[in-house]
């Protein structure tokens, strides 16, 4: 059995965007508790922070497709409910708020924006990164995260991407042919570059 793991660092800075902002009631009051939290760090490297910070998640619910909200594609806050991606997301855009000591509501909707979509522009469903590839690449150019797989001896492999394109149903938004084709697109142009990971093999 294999398995592909990619190793990223977190690196901070992230400037000043707006969206449309879709959140309950409870996220907010999930929010501010979060943020009287957080003020208490007092991590002595970012690392400290980082895992401070995805501590404060224990006990939050694994929900899957929290994003899919509405008819169009919106900046999703979800508090209650954290997927893998998410989780790094909301553990990266609090960071950026400890970092900053800017603890204002806006301050984090611009830190998950930046994360969340394609050089940090919502710009319909298409520009949200889906794949985590594709979400470490364009966070790696963003200056965001450092992938350091090939450091620590990843191999590089070829490997097809096209999970949504070929399983369109799956995906409410991709009912828009043009939604479609532009993943398409998205799929082709990560066909083309190998992926670095690491691989161990365990007798099963």
């Amino acid at each position: 059995m294999r398995y592909a793991v990619f190793l990223l660092l977190f690196v901070w800075g992230i400037g000043s965007i707006s969206a449309q902002v879709v959140y309950s009631q409870e996220d907010s009051v999930r929010f501010e508790a979060k943020i009287q939290e957080l003020k208490s760090i007092r991590a002595t490297h970012l690392g400290d922070s980082i895992v401070t910070i995805g501590k404060t998640f224990l006990g939050t619910s694994y929900v899957e497709k929290t994003l899919e909200v509405g008819e169009t594609e919106q900046l999703v806050i979800n508090l209650r409910g954290l997927d893998c991606t998410t989780f790094v997301e909301n553990v990266i855009a609090f960071g950026t708020l400890v970092k900053s000591e800017k603890y204002a509501f806006e301050n984090f909707t611009n830190a998950l924006q930046t994360v969340r979509y394609r050089d940090g522009m919502l710009n319909g469903y298409p520009s949200r990164l889906h794949y985590f590839t594709d979400w470490i690449r364009n966070n790696a150019q963003k200056g965001l995260v450092k992938d350091i797989t090939n450091e620590l001896g990843g191999e590089m492999v070829s490997k097809p991407i096209n999970f949504m394109g070929t399983h369109r149903k799956l995906y409410p938004f991709l009912a828009s042919d043009e939604n479609h084709n532009a993943i398409l697109a998205v799929e082709a142009e990560l066909a083309e570059e190998e992926l670095c990971i690491l691989q161990q093999r365990k007798n099963v």
